[in-house]
């Protein structure tokens, strides 16, 4: 059964990243939610099985308070759990590590992006394929 706490977790992190990514960085339509999750996590739109683990996935995030699901099938991240999604502590160790670094470097000092922009417009590149 851990294989489906694997997938479990892997669905709360495409929605949490999902959701963070949107125009409003709040909250979606349900709908548009489920769809898009399937598509980042590269699984058939139609199929029952995922739609019930999306479902599941929106459940569980209920329950943990991470998210809100209105009448109008709005569904709302929490500020908790969309603070988790920008710094990374779900999801895969690559964009956690990227991610951190990047504000890091932006805290520290900002004179220091003009010596080496290079690097900073790479940060920013890698960012935005995060998002799709």
């Amino acid at each position: 059964s851990s294989k489906m706490a694997d997938e479990a977790s892997t669905f709360t992190s495409a929605i949490a990243s999902t959701i963070v990514g949107s125009p409003t960085g709040k909250s979606m339509p349900v709908k548009d939610l489920r769809k898009a999750v399937l598509l980042t996590l590269q699984l058939d739109l139609d199929d029952k099985k995922s739609k019930k683990q999306f479902k599941k996935a929106v459940q569980s995030m209920e329950s943990d308070g991470r998210l809100t699901l209105s009448g109008e099938g709005v569904a709302k991240l929490s500020k908790s759990a969309r603070k988790e999604a920008k710094s990374g502590s779900s999801g895969d160790k690559k964009k956690k590590s990227s991610a951190k670094k990047d504000k890091k470097k932006r805290k520290q000092s900002v004179d220091d992006a003009e010596s080496e922009p290079k690097k900073q417009k790479k940060a920013s590149v890698d960012e935005e394929d995060d998002i799709e």
